[in-house]
């Protein structure tokens, strides 16, 4: 298959463009960065922490059981208290499906 380099960046700006197999181009990337993390990793690692806890205060702010009409984050917070941790809700797509993915507390990596 031909890739057409021209295309790249073409609709949304691009700082590095890289016209590459992905699942070579990341088996080199992780080969070069294997065994690398070091301050700038745990660095990335608190700031993304912050990020986290910044976002939990601010769903928690907005928990209004008693709100007319209910709030779709009390639904999605009474959801994950009721539903077992190893429980999976699936959504379908539209509106609600953001209001799901943005504020569903995830109790397990990659789920």
């Amino acid at each position: 298959m031909d890739i057409d380099e021209a295309a790249l960046g073409r609709n949304y700006p691009v700082h590095i463009g890289v016209t590459a197999d992905v699942r070579t181009f990341l088996r080199q990337i992780l080969a070069l960065h294997k065994g690398s993390r070091g301050a700038a990793h745990a660095e990335w690692v608190e700031r993304v922490r912050g990020w986290k806890a910044e976002w939990e205060q601010y769903n928690e702010s907005r928990n209004r059981p008693d709100a007319e009409p209910i709030d779709p984050e009390h639904i999605i917070r009474t959801l994950r208290q009721v539903l077992p941790p190893e429980g999976i809700l699936a959504v379908d797509v539209g509106s609600h499906h953001t209001w799901v993915t943005s504020r569903w507390s995830r109790t397990y990596p990659r789920r």
